[in-house]
């Protein structure tokens, strides 16, 4: 399913073309951004192959006014021609806590079977920051203090690696 946001002043068109396209479908629908603003809007769903990108056109041929601040996909299911279970159940990683931080956050994970773990914060560029965790661990749930207090201000990352799976997240710290 596919989305769009736009303000919820009225000096938006009355007749806005949205085409969502992806290989050989097409979805077109004209909607009226004079209501309804403020507000996420079904423009329509569309099919995603496995090897194919989807792509949004807006257009208003009688006046020009469009506003979409925003667009989002919603997938409901696997693209087609790709595996249904590509991350395994047996590891979770929640956000950390607390996000934004000042100083030091809690970050916490859990394993349902033994496995080997890498839990590592990069910056913005990808660069490891440091290694929070580098072995075997046993099922279970386990929390780690990230102490980010020599560090600059911005976004960092968080990866969980679990065998050949992992997960990434993004935290905040604000000083």
């Amino acid at each position: 399913d596919v989305y769009a946001w736009w303000p919820a002043n009225a000096v938006n068109a009355d007749n806005v073309k949205v085409s969502l396209k992806t290989g050989s479908q097409t979805v077109e629908k004209i909607v009226n951004q004079k209501i309804n603003g403020a507000a996420w809007n079904l423009i329509g769903s569309i099919s995603l192959p496995a090897s194919g990108e989807i792509s949004v056109a807006v257009s208003d041929s009688a006046n020009g006014r469009i506003a979409a601040d925003a667009f989002r996909v919603i997938y409901t299911g696997a693209p087609q021609g790709t595996e249904q279970n590509v991350t395994p159940d047996n590891f979770a990683l929640k956000q950390n806590y607390p996000n934004p931080f000042n100083a030091s956050s809690i970050i916490s994970y859990s394993l349902q079977n033994t496995s080997e773990v890498k839990l590592t914060v990069y910056n913005t560029l990808g660069q490891e920051v440091i290694k929070l965790v580098d072995e075997n661990k046993s099922p279970g749930s386990y929390e780690v203090r990230f102490n980010g207090a020599s560090l600059a201000s911005g976004v960092y990352y968080y990866r969980l690696q679990v065998g050949a799976y992992s997960v990434t997240k993004a935290m905040v710290l604000l000083k």
